[in-house]
């Protein structure tokens, strides 16, 4: 959380409205939305490997960090919030999932 904070308290709002898109403009598929598949599966496969961490977890910490993700881009980045991005996020907790269901 402490992460968060300082992330907010970094912001410089003048540089902020600069980069404002148009959010009609956010594409199924791209360079983003691979960086969101692949962060969302390398956190569900690393946070399996922490010790004591159950499922619900391993697949909830991810999905969490990749809505605040958005919740800070509508904010303080580029003014949009994508639910493709969400989707995407998903996709790549659902294929973490399925590589630690099946190598127990």
């Amino acid at each position: 959380m402490a992460f968060f904070s300082i992330l907010l308290s970094q912001t410089d709002s003048s540089r902020v409205d600069s980069i404002h898109i148009d959010c009609s403009q956010d594409p199924w598929f791209g360079q983003d939305k691979v960086l969101h598949t692949t962060g969302s599966l390398v956190m569900v496969l690393g946070v399996d490997k922490i010790e004591g961490m159950n499922t619900q977890s391993v697949v909830m910490g991810p999905f969490a960090i990749g809505l605040l993700k958005e919740v800070y881009d509508k904010k303080y980045g580029s003014g949009c919030f994508s639910l493709k991005d969400i989707f995407a996020d998903t996709i790549g907790i659902i294929i973490g999932f399925l590589i630690i269901s099946n190598t127990g």
